[in-house]
């Protein structure tokens, strides 16, 4: 392992964009956050300054995805993460499995 690599979580996602696009891939998770005890998850990654994060798509091309063209985000839970997380800007970021509202 060399020094200069972060280790990251890979989380599979579906990224529904305003446009009508659909982009399958994954994101990258850290395995620490600031504002709490635990890994980071997909709301944590979202609420993080910036307008942008990595994405890898499932042919293996990376790009940078804008956070504000995105509509809707479709995720399988982590173990130990919220099975439906919500932001503050009352968009819902809604897990395949979970069935409720914020």
């Amino acid at each position: 392992m060399s020094i200069y690599r972060v280790e990251k979580t890979e989380l599979p996602v579906v990224v529904f964009q305003a446009d009508g696009s659909v982009m399958k891939g994954v994101v990258f998770l850290s395995p620490a956050t600031y504002n709490h005890m635990g890994t980071q998850t997909l709301n944590d990654l979202l609420k993080e300054p910036g307008d942008f994060f990595p994405f890898r798509s499932e042919t293996g091309n990376f790009c940078v995805t804008n956070k504000q063209t995105i509509t809707h985000i479709r995720f399988e839970p982590q173990e130990s993460g919220p099975e439906q997380q919500c932001l503050d800007t009352g968009k819902m970021w809604r897990s395949d499995s979970s069935a409720g509202n914020c």
